[in-house]
C-alpha cells in the first residue's frame, strides 16, 4: 500500500459513513451494504480515495445505464473508482486484489467483472493468478452520454480481452495442476 493510504472493507450498513465522496452516495452505500454487498475502500487524510464494490445481486450500473445480472455463484465486481488526484499509484490493483481476497474469504471462487475496455485484460490475468475462476465475457458494453441520455451499445468483447482470458485460464489450470 502506498504511504499515506489505508485499506478497509465495508461489509455492513454501519460503514456507510465512509462514502462522503466518490460515485456512490452514503444513502446508496447503506442500501447496498444492508443487502449483503461489500466494498473495498482506500482512504487518505482527505477521505475516501478509491473504492470497488462487489455483489451477488443484480445491480443497475448508472454510468452504463443498464442492470447487470451476475451468473449464479459469481460475485460481480463493479463501481471501481479512484479519486482523480491520486490516480497512477496502483490503487486500482490494490482494490482488485483485496476484493478478490475477500471473495475467497467469503467462500466464493468465481468473479464476474464488467468489461468495457481493452485495458481490463490485465485484471483477468490477475484474477486467475489468485485462483479465481473466470467467466468468458458474453458481451462488452460501450457507453456514453449524448445530450444527457446514456447510450449503451452491446458488442462482442475486445479480441485482446479474449486472448487475456485464454491466458488466464492457462495460468489457472497450471496452478491447479
Amino acid at each position: 500500500m502506498p504511504g499515506g493510504f489505508s485499506l478497509a472493507i465495508a461489509e455492513h450498513a454501519g460503514k456507510a459513513g465512509l462514502f462522503t465522496t466518490g460515485p456512490v452516495p452514503g444513502a446508496k452505500a447503506q442500501i447496498r451494504l444492508s443487502e449483503g454487498d461489500f466494498c473495498v475502500v482506500v482512504s487518505d487524510k482527505s477521505g475516501l480515495a478509491a473504492q470497488m464494490w462487489a455483489s451477488e445481486r443484480a445491480r443497475f450500473i448508472e454510468w452504463i445505464g443498464c442492470k447487470i445480472v451476475p451468473e449464479d455463484q459469481h460475485v460481480h465486481l463493479f463501481n471501481a473508482w479512484v479519486r482523480p488526484d491520486v490516480r497512477g499509484r496502483g490503487l486500482q490493483w490494490i482494490l482488485a486484489s483485496e476484493a478478490c481476497r475477500n471473495v475467497i474469504r467469503n467462500g466464493r471462487t468465481k468473479v464476474f467483472a464488467g468489461v468495457e475496455r481493452v485495458e481490463y485484460a490485465p485484471f483477468a490475468r490477475k484474477y486467475a493468478a489468485m485462483g479465481l475462476g473466470l467467466l468468458i465475457p458474453i458481451r462488452s458494453v460501450w457507453a456514453g452520454r449524448l445530450f444527457g441520455v446514456t447510450i449503451a451499445i452491446n458488442t462482442r468483447p475486445p479480441k485482446a480481452l479474449h486472448a487475456a482470458m485464454l491466458g488466464a485460464k492457462s495460468i489457472l489450470s497450471r496452478r491447479r495442476g
